[in-house]
């Protein structure tokens, strides 16, 4: 799975968190992996600043030709993203499987 990052988010996504997961997605689109995975499953709340960075981090790497899916997204959060308009400009997915496949099948 070489061409495929994972990174798990956990918590309280503080700036900290969100600065962070911003700066590990800019290194894997450098690293021109081809999928970055988002495990969302340890989120305890999601703020617009969140949001804000994923809606970046998807553009960023879209533009690079990269996937970025979230996967294991709280029905609570799935809803805020709903909410939000942003279920259509995010890729999420239900579990790691489902994530790797919608992946590989974009790839194919």
């Amino acid at each position: 799975m070489g061409d495929v990052a994972v990174i798990s988010l956990n918590g309280e996504c503080s700036h900290v968190v969100v600065q962070e997961l911003g700066k590990r997605c800019q290194e894997e689109i450098q690293r021109k992996a081809r999928h970055i995975l988002l495990d969302c499953k340890h989120i305890t709340v999601l703020n617009s600043s969140l949001l804000s960075c994923l809606l970046s981090r998807t553009s960023e790497a879209e533009k690079a030709g990269i996937n970025l899916v979230l996967y294991q997204v709280s029905a609570a959060h799935a809803n805020q993203i709903n909410v939000a308009g942003l279920n259509s400009l995010l890729h999420i997915k239900k579990n790691f499987q489902d994530a790797y496949l919608h992946c590989k099948n974009i790839s194919a």
